[in-house]
């Protein structure tokens, strides 16, 4: 597993499958700062099987300690009132606020996501 050029935030983000928004009480250069992670499993693994592996290694070389919790927040909610001149979409496969999965690539560089946001 090749991770580049991510910050500590993603890096937790996807190893515990939960939004980067959502990952609270890290210092400012964990959201900055950024770092290669060059790791191999003993046998080719899956997405799901480098979750646990990413966590241990980020346990064990940045001393985390990971909780869940539940907070209050404010939501927003977008609404239709009256006549508008909204109409649904003809087709639902592109949304141009979710990008297209990244290629999965080797070396340096972009690496591919872990975890859908």
């Amino acid at each position: 597993m090749t991770l580049a050029n991510d910050s500590l935030a993603f890096l937790i983000a996807a190893a515990w499958n939960v939004r980067e928004d959502n990952v609270f009480g890290l210092p400012t250069w964990a959201k900055t700062s950024t770092f290669l992670i060059d790791a191999r499993a003993a046998s080719r693994a899956t997405q799901k099987e480098m979750q646990p592996m990413l966590q241990s290694l980020i346990e064990e070389r940045f001393r985390l300690k990971f909780h869940r919790e539940t907070r209050q927040m404010d939501v927003y909610i977008l609404s239709r009132s009256g006549n508008t001149k909204l109409h649904p979409a003809a087709s639902q496969t592109y949304c141009p606020l979710t990008p297209p999965p990244a290629p999965a690539t080797g070396g340096r560089g972009p690496s591919p996501r872990l975890s859908s946001r």
